[in-house]
């Protein structure tokens, strides 16, 4: 069989059965770069938020400006790609989509360093969510290809951590730095590792076999995107769901944003303080939380369904809500 060009897979490789574990991409090796893969990418995507102030003073940008950068570039193209990356995931190479998307936000992340203007951090940040998009879709695909259902949450779960180790990385390290070297060291220093791991996943992780988990063939049609839209969206339980989840995104990446600013500004701490606070708090507590929340809603859910998610989004209310009071404050 020949090889597919540039990515060291044999036709043979990805049709067998097994492929998925052939030597060197064990389900767990895998399991675990695509892990560094996404708390990268949240590294990337949070760490503009502690380095605000030293960008606003040394380019003189206003607080719009820099909530440009931090969300509207970034979220922009991050969300409208999503979904057509996804059905290019389902008929491309996934190993190849997520070794492109990690050099892409991760260089451009790097770039980010050397801009001189608000529109050169504007583009580089656009190139951020270009990246970025990629990277879970094509990840989850390949751990449905590579894990059996039975283990499919567990990776799944491990795979929702990277957000919290992201913020924890992200917040930290990046307060720290800025502080010793300056925001634009900071910032090329937790781009370029994203680098090296796209040439790791390159060179020794094997396109899986589709289906390759399954006890059964997978060979089954998709049914068209607009018409699994419009199904989701009639299902009221589901449209609920994505509301909020809206709604919380909104408020909570706002909250996440600026949270390092207001506590620099109106309480005198240095980034690196606000980096530790944060990131600890975002970040081990935060991900404490998610696991939390997945327990009680399935012990509360036994008894009716819903309840879990119904006594979680009153938990998050409140806690919005006194996040609210904080920043009325003195």
């Amino acid at each position: 069989m020949s090889a597919m060009p540039g990515s060291g897979v044999s036709a043979a490789a990805v049709d067998a059965p097994g492929a998925a574990v052939a030597r060197g991409t064990h389900p767990y090796y895998v399991l675990a770069l695509l892990f560094l893969a996404y708390t990268f990418s949240f590294v990337d995507r949070q760490i503009l938020s502690i380095l605000f102030e030293p960008i606003k003073a040394e380019m003189e940008l206003s607080d719009t400006q820099l909530g440009f950068l931090g969300g509207l570039a970034f979220a922009l193209f991050y969300s409208t790609l999503g979904v057509p990356i996804a059905m290019l995931a389902d008929r491309s190479m996934r190993t190849r989509i997520i070794t492109v998307s990690l050099v892409v936000f991760s260089a451009m992340t790097a770039l980010c360093g050397l801009a001189q203007n608000f529109w050169h951090l504007a583009l580089a940040r656009v190139g951020v969510g270009v990246g970025e998009a990629g990277v879970n879709p094509a990840s989850h695909s390949i751990i449905a290809d590579i894990f059996p259902p039975a283990k499919r949450s567990t990776a799944m779960g491990l795979i929702a951590v990277g957000p919290n180790a992201g913020m924890l990385i992200g917040l930290a390290a990046g307060g720290i730095l800025s502080v010793q070297y300056g925001w634009r060291v900071t910032i090329m220093a937790v781009g370029l590792p994203g680098l090296l791991l796209a040439l790791i996943f390159w060179l020794t992780v094997r396109e899986p076999r589709r289906g390759g988990s399954e006890s059964r063939s997978a060979d089954v049609a998709a049914p068209p995107v607009r018409e699994s839209v419009v199904y989701m969206w009639r299902n009221r339980a589901m449209r609920h769901l994505v509301i909020g989840a809206m709604m919380k995104g909104i408020g909570g990446y706002g909250l996440v944003s600026w949270m390092p600013s207001f506590l620099i500004r109106t309480h005198d701490l240095s980034a690196a303080q606000v980096g530790l606070l944060l990131g600890v708090g975002l970040g081990v507590i935060g991900g404490l939380g998610a696991f939390l929340g997945g327990y009680l809603n399935d012990r509360l859910s036994k008894r009716r369904a819903g309840a879990g998610l119904a006594v979680i989004a009153v938990i998050t209310a409140a806690g919005c809500t006194l996040s609210g009071g904080a920043y009325r404050g003195p």
